[in-house]
């Protein structure tokens, strides 16, 4: 009697070793799998990131930037640029080369920055963009401080970025604005430095902006 039972509990351990193996298998192959997939994906975003960096560099766009990824990954690669996350993008003339930034040039970097994901300072002041490039604006979601002093945007544009969620400061002096466009600035609730000198805001339209927005700072 006891070696049928012997043989059930032989046949049994055999099929959980079994079983074992065959999980510790399948779970191997699941964590090549993901190690596969996150390599692949990190390729593509070094090389997205990059190609962005360098096209913004052939239009004269200077940058400031972080280095990021651990330094043996780094040191892998050997190409810092991949690394490079840019927090600070200047076109216009105040990038280097001053190039005659307009929309048509800056419609052909919108992929290129709309990839930039930690973007905080964009700068495009003394430029000839215009409303038509307000819908890229808007969608560099991570920028804090937005440059348009001198450009040739109007109250348009104020519609477009009001959407920014992190926008803190504000430069539009010298542009088309008008007393329209106050109470789209309104509704910037995160902004704490706005600069509207040399709009045709009116006075009384900067004391209600000012109402509005009690602890930003308005320079007019």
């Amino acid at each position: 009697m006891n070696e049928p039972i012997a043989a059930q509990q032989a046949n049994a351990s055999s099929r959980r070793r079994s079983h074992w193996l065959r999980f510790g298998i399948s779970l191997l192959f699941l964590v090549i799998a993901v190690v596969a997939v996150t390599l692949v994906l990190t390729k593509k975003r070094l090389h997205d990131r990059k190609a962005a960096v360098a096209s913004i560099h052939e239009a004269g766009g200077t940058m400031g930037v972080s280095i990021a990824g651990p330094e043996w990954l780094r040191k892998l690669i050997g190409d810092d640029e991949c690394f490079y996350e840019p927090r600070r993008v200047s076109l216009g003339p105040t990038a280097k080369g001053n190039p005659h930034l307009d929309d048509a040039i800056l419609a052909s970097l919108s992929e290129a920055l709309k990839s930039l994901r930690d973007l905080q300072v964009f700068d495009i002041r003394r430029s000839a963009v215009t409303d038509k490039s307000a819908p890229l604006c808007a969608q560099l979601t991570s920028v804090t401080h937005l440059r348009l002093s001198d450009t040739q945007v109007t109250d348009a544009t104020i519609r477009h970025i009001k959407q920014l969620p992190n926008l803190q400061s504000l430069l539009l002096a010298n542009t088309h604005l008008t007393d329209n466009c106050v109470s789209d600035l309104a509704e910037i609730a995160t902004l704490t430095s706005l600069d509207i000198r040399g709009t045709q805001i009116s006075a009384d339209a900067v004391k209600q902006l000012k109402e509005s927005l009690p602890t930003c700072n308005i320079s007019n």
